[in-house]
């Protein structure tokens, strides 16, 4: 296990570069060592350039995914039925189909992607959760209560800072 609190979905391609408290910052980084992706999403869209969940079939959505523009490999980022407090352990929200996800564009090579991750306190929720047969201490990792994903275009190097901004509890 990493000496981190990273999600289980992203302990292959998170690369922290800092962490203090519950908070963990970090880039992604594909397995073959590209730190450049196309991002494709699903959510509301605000003219700030953020995104935010998105009513869809009688529930809500938001989904980030990265495609490595090296390699090609996928990576879910962050899905709202299936990450953070709301999802994990709530059972919140609906994932869509990977035909729903829009592009997000600037140049061509794609965006260097940025998370910063708050994680739930383990301890506390090893209280909270003991009883929970679905549940196991070491899952407060996935219990993550907020979530800020910034873009940076790998070509012109425009931010799109909290391009998704969420607290998840």
């Amino acid at each position: 296990m990493s000496e981190y609190p990273v999600p289980h979905h992203l302990k292959n391609i998170f690369s922290v570069t800092r962490f203090k408290g519950n908070a963990l910052d970090g880039k992604i980084v594909c397995e073959c060592g590209c730190e450049n992706f196309r991002v494709l999403y699903f959510g509301s869209e605000y003219k700030s350039g953020h995104i935010g969940c998105l009513k869809y079939k009688n529930n809500f959505a938001l989904n980030v995914t990265g495609i490595c523009v090296s390699c090609g490999k996928r990576h879910l980022l962050f899905d709202l039925a299936k990450h953070g407090f709301d999802g994990f352990v709530n059972g919140e929200g609906v994932s869509v189909s990977d035909g729903k996800l829009k592009e997000s564009s600037c140049c061509e090579n794609g965006f260097n992607v940025e998370m910063l991750i708050e994680t739930e306190d383990k301890e506390n929720f090893a209280e909270d959760f003991t009883d929970d047969e679905k549940l196991s201490p070491e899952d407060y990792v996935d219990a993550f209560n907020w979530l800020v994903i910034n873009l940076k275009c790998s070509e012109c190097g425009k931010n799109f800072q909290g391009f998704v901004n969420i607290e998840l509890s």
